[in-house]
């Protein structure tokens, strides 16, 4: 059936949805909605990649398709750690044997994949180097946070403070 629908209404739509998740997201932050929020990030990321969820971390790898992603996925290489310690060769290879293209006619594809493996490394790369940044600012905020040296009230102080938190209490009630 033709449902006279264009790769670009799709991807408007895509982009639309991702949008409103991500602001729904920020609602739910600040609502103080931390589950809620999880859960709509998590749903902004697959509509943003187009990916289910077992490929997510992989579709994180700037310039790699998604279906180019469930074939490294299912190849074995399930995270972005898993493409970066693999060959360039080995990446070539395995997206080159799931094209049917490539497999009629080997050699003359072998050189397109092998500029893409490339590419798909080096992101793998950049995107593991983003994120232990982003874990060396966190750890470095986390040493920032000076911690609380007070020791605990006494027993005396913590009855003091209920009387007078009573008479405070009685004082409003007059």
């Amino acid at each position: 059936e033709n449902y006279e629908v264009t790769v670009a209404d799709i991807g408007r739509l895509q982009e639309e949805s991702a949008y409103l998740a991500s602001m729904n997201a920020v609602m739910c932050e600040r609502m103080g909605w931390a589950d809620m929020q999880a859960l709509i990030e998590k749903f902004q990321a697959r509509v943003s990649f187009g990916a289910r969820e077992d490929v997510l971390s992989l579709a994180e790898i700037e310039g790699l398709k998604t279906f180019q992603a469930r074939i490294l996925y299912k190849s074995g290489l399930r995270t972005p750690e898993e493409v970066y310690q693999c060959s360039t060769q080995r990446i070539a290879q395995i997206l080159s044997d799931n094209d049917v293209r490539a497999r009629a006619n080997p050699g003359r594809y072998l050189g397109m994949y092998a500029k893409i493996a490339k590419r798909v490394h080096s992101a793998a790369r950049d995107l593991l180097s983003r994120r232990a940044e982003e874990l060396l600012r966190e750890a470095e905020a986390l040493r920032e946070i000076k911690p609380d040296t007070r020791s605990p009230p006494s027993q005396e102080e913590r009855e003091r403070r209920g009387l007078k938190e009573v008479s405070d209490a009685e004082g409003l009630e007059e």
